[in-house]
C-alpha cells in the first residue's frame, strides 16, 4: 500500500514573501501521482496548505493583481488529485483574519477559513481515522496555533488506540513530537513540536502498536528512529518501543535548504516501511535520492482486511453538530462511546506559554508581559488586572490562529467550549494572593451567532460565576454558569477580574459540564431525525453499535445533524463508521434516495466548492473494483488514470441533479 505526502505548501505566501522558495509544479506533482509514480491509494496533506485567507484556498475574492492559479490551493493542487485526498490541517489553516491588501475580510467570523478547507476537500470533521489494509491511520489536524493537544482530542486518541490496540497505527499530524525530527535547517534543533511531549510519550509506552508519526510544520525533511527522544531541548522521553518520526519534504522553504518541487511516497507492507522521493521541477517527474529509507518492522498489513473510514462527534448533552453528506457506503455504523468528564477549557493547568510577547498564557487575552508571568504550569497575575477568554486579538501576523472559541454547531476547536443552550457549566479556579486578601470576580457570557461576530455578546447571557477573596494559601473555588436557552448561543467567553493590587498565583482554571456522575448515562442521539438510544451507563470507552441506513443518514438537504441527550457527565462520543467498499465525495453534498444492491440513487443538493462546478467521487481503495456514474443531465463521466485510479464526475452547478452510481462495478482486484 503506497501513499503520497504533501505538506506546508503555503499557497499564497509568495505574495508576501516572494524571496522564499515555493513549489512551482504542485500541479505536475499531482498529475505524476495519477500517472507516473508508484500507484497510490491516497494522498495526505499534512497542513498549512494556504496562507491564512480563504481566497488562497479556492481563489474566491483574489485581487486581480494576484496570479489566480498559483495562489489557489484548489486549482494548483487539489483539483489534479483524483483519488482520496486526506487533509490534516495545520496551525495557519484554522482562522482567517484577512491579512493582505484587497483580500476578502472575515475578521468577525474567522472560522470561515477552516470551513473553506472542509468545503474544498473530502473533509467532514476534525479529527478522523481510517483503517486501510489492516493499518490504522489517525489524523490529528491542528486545533490551535500553540502546539498543544486539546483535551477532547486526548479522549478520542486514547479511545482509538485502546479499541484498536492490535492494529499497527500511523499518526498524521501537522506538528512534530519534540526532540525527534529537525527543523528549519538546523539538524540539532527540534523545538518545533508538541509541547505536551510527556503525554504523548506516555501514550506511546502503553501502545506499542503505534509505529509512526508523520508530520509537517518543520519545513525540513527528516527521519528520526528510536525508542526515546533525543533530549536536545527537553528531558529525554521514553517511548517504550522503537518508533519512526518522519517529516517529508515541504513545498515551501524559507532558508534555501531543499528542493521544493519534491514529495515523499511511503509504502507499507507486512514487513516494514519504505520511502522514496519524487521530483518534478518542470523537466518531467522522476525519482530522486535523499529520502531512501527502508525500515524493517513487522506490521498488521493485510491486503484482504476490511477497510473503513470514520469521524467522531465529540458532543455535549443538548449540543447540535452539523456536517455534510460526503461519504457513500451501504454499510454504516453509529457507535456511541462513553467518556470521562472532559475538560472544556484548552489548558486548565496553564502548562503552555503563549507564542509572542502579548500572549503569555494559552487561552487568555489581555495577558501582557507586564501584567502576567507564565510559570508553566500556572501563572502569576499582577493585579489589579482583567484577563478575558478566549483570545480574540490578532497581536501579530504569527498569532491569529485558534482564536475566538470555536465554529458554530461544529466540532470542538479553539480555546473555549460551545455554549449549549440551557446547559450548566462548572468553573473551577485554584489560586492564592500574596497579600492574603485578593478578590477575584469571574463572569461568563456567550457570543451571539445571530450577529455572526465572534466579538458579540448574547443579550442577557452575562452573569457572575463567583466572587472570592483568595488568601495566602492555595484555595479551590467553584461556581456555575448557565447558558440562556437560545439557539444563537455560540461559545462561552468570560472575564477574570483580579480586583486588588496584589500578585495572584493561579495554578488551575477549568470549565466542565456540571455533572451528577462521572460516566456517560442514558446516551441518546438523534441523527438527522432518527433516534439511537443507550439506556443506563456507558463507562469510559464502553461502546454500543447501531446500523444506520444510508438513506436516513442525512436530512433532505444532505446535511448530517447530530443532537445529543446525555445524563451523568453530559458528554459522549458518537462515531460514524463507513465500511468499505465506500466512496468519498468532493465539491458537493447530496442525499441518498435509495440503495439497490451496489447501485446508489442520489440527488445533488448543494455545491460546496467556491472553485469547481464538478462533483467527484473516488473509491476509498483500488482493491474493490471500479465505479460507474450516470447523471440525468447527461454530464456523468467515468475516468481512469494511467496508475489505474478510477473516479467519476458530473456537473454540480445546479441543485437537484439525479445521479446513479454503481460501486463496485467490476470484479475486485486482489
Amino acid at each position: 500500500m503506497s501513499f503520497a505526502t504533501f505538506t506546508d505548501t503555503h499557497v499564497g505566501q509568495r505574495t508576501q514573501k516572494d524571496k522564499w522558495g515555493y513549489a512551482d509544479y504542485l500541479d505536475r506533482l499531482a498529475e505524476d501521482i495519477m500517472d507516473n509514480t508508484l500507484p497510490c491509494e491516497f494522498v495526505v496533506h499534512l497542513g498549512d496548505g494556504s496562507n491564512d485567507n480563504t481566497a488562497f484556498v479556492n481563489g474566491v475574492g483574489l485581487p486581480q493583481s494576484i496570479d489566480p492559479y498559483k495562489n489557489n490551493f484548489k486549482a494548483f493542487l487539489v483539483s489534479h488529485l483524483n483519488l482520496p485526498f486526506h487533509y490534516a490541517g495545520g496551525n495557519i489553516d484554522l482562522t482567517d483574519y484577512s491579512d493582505g491588501p484587497g483580500l476578502p475580510q472575515h475578521d468577525d467570523d474567522p472560522f470561515v477559513l477552516l470551513r473553506t478547507y472542509v468545503n474544498e476537500t473530502e473533509l467532514n470533521h476534525y479529527p478522523y481515522a481510517m483503517m486501510r489494509n489492516g493499518i490504522l491511520f489517525l489524523a490529528l489536524p491542528e486545533t490551535a496555533y500553540e502546539m498543544w493537544t486539546r483535551p477532547a482530542l486526548y479522549e478520542w486518541v486514547q479511545f482509538m488506540t485502546t479499541y484498536y490496540h492490535d492494529s499497527t497505527t500511523i499518526i498524521f499530524s501537522h506538528q512534530a513530537i519534540e526532540d525527534t525530527t529537525p527543523h528549519d535547517g538546523d539538524p540539532l534543533s527540534t523545538y518545533r513540536g508538541k509541547q505536551d511531549q510527556a503525554w504523548w510519550a506516555n501514550l506511546f509506552q502503553k501502545n506499542p502498536q503505534i509505529k509512526m508519526w508523520i508530520h509537517g510544520h518543520n519545513h525540513m525533511p527528516g527521519w528520526y528512529q528510536g525508542s526515546q527522544s533525543s533530549g536536545r531541548s527537553r528531558p529525554i522521553q521514553n517511548f517504550g518501543h522503537e518508533m519512526a518520526f518522519s517529516a517529508p519534504y515541504p513545498q515551501m522553504d524559507w532558508g534555501n535548504y531543499l528542493e521544493e518541487d519534491t514529495i515523499v511516497i511511503y509504502t507499507i507492507s507486512s514487513t516494514g516501511v519504505t520511502t522514496r522521493a519524487w521530483e518534478n521541477n518542470g523537466a518531467g517527474g522522476h525519482w530522486v535520492s535523499g529520502y531512501d529509507i527502508t525500515w524493517k518492522v513487522p506490521t498488521t498489513y493485510d491486503a484482504n482486511a476490511e477497510d473503513w473510514y470514520s469521524f467522531p462527534a465529540l458532543i455535549q448533552d443538548g449540543e447540535t453538530q452539523l456536517t455534510d453528506m460526503k461519504v457513500l457506503a451501504s454499510k454504516i455504523t453509529l457507535q456511541l462511546v462513553g467518556t470521562e468528564p472532559v475538560e472544556l477549557f484548552c489548558d486548565p493547568h496553564m502548562e503552555t506559554k503563549g507564542s509572542h510577547v502579548n500572549e503569555n498564557i494559552l487561552g487568555f487575552d489581555d495577558d501582557l508581559t507586564s501584567r502576567v508571568t507564565a510559570n508553566t504550569p500556572g501563572m502569576t497575575v499582577h493585579g489589579a488586572w482583567k484577563l478575558t477568554f478566549p483570545p480574540k486579538q490578532e497581536w501579530d501576523k504569527y498569532c491569529h490562529d485558534g482564536r475566538g472559541g470555536q465554529p458554530y454547531q461544529y466540532f470542538s476547536v479553539g480555546t473555549s467550549p460551545a455554549a449549549v443552550p440551557g446547559a450548566s457549566y462548572t468553573f473551577t479556579m485554584t489560586a492564592k494572593s500574596a497579600s492574603g486578601k485578593g478578590k477575584v470576580n469571574v463572569t461568563a457570557s456567550c457570543s451571539d451567532w445571530g450577529t455572526k461576530s465572534q466579538y458579540s455578546t448574547l443579550s442577557g447571557s452575562s452573569s457572575q460565576v463567583f466572587s472570592h477573596d483568595f488568601g495566602s494559601s492555595y484555595e479551590t473555588v467553584s461556581g456555575t454558569y448557565t447558558v440562556p436557552n437560545d439557539a444563537n448561543a455560540w461559545f462561552i467567553q468570560g472575564i477574570l477580574d483580579f480586583a486588588d493590587s496584589t500578585d495572584y498565583d493561579v495554578s488551575y482554571f477549568s470549565i466542565k459540564r456540571t455533572r451528577t456522575t462521572d460516566t456517560t448515562d442514558d446516551f441518546h442521539v438523534s441523527l438527522s431525525g432518527q433516534s439511537y438510544n443507550v439506556a443506563g451507563t456507558l463507562n469510559r470507552f464502553e461502546t454500543k453499535d447501531f446500523s444506520v441506513n444510508p438513506v436516513e443518514l442525512a436530512n433532505r438537504d444532505g446535511v448530517i445533524k447530530f443532537t445529543a441527550s446525555i445524563k451523568g457527565n453530559h458528554y459522549g462520543m458518537a462515531r460514524l463508521i463507513y465500511h468499505a467498499p465506500l466512496l468519498m465525495g468532493r465539491n458537493a453534498r447530496y442525499k441518498v434516495n435509495s440503495v439497490r444492491g451496489n447501485t446508489y440513487d442520489i440527488t445533488l443538493m448543494a455545491k460546496l466548492s467556491g472553485y469547481s462546478n464538478t462533483f467527484n467521487m473516488f473509491p476509498f481503495s483500488t482493491k474493490y473494483g471500479g465505479v460507474e456514474i450516470r447523471a440525468d443531465d447527461g454530464s456523468g463521466e467515468n475516468h481512469t488514470s494511467k496508475n489505474k485510479n478510477q473516479w467519476v464526475a458530473c456537473d454540480c452547478s445546479r441543485s437537484g441533479t439525479k445521479v446513479l452510481i454503481t460501486y463496485p462495478a467490476q470484479t475486485p482486484r486482489r
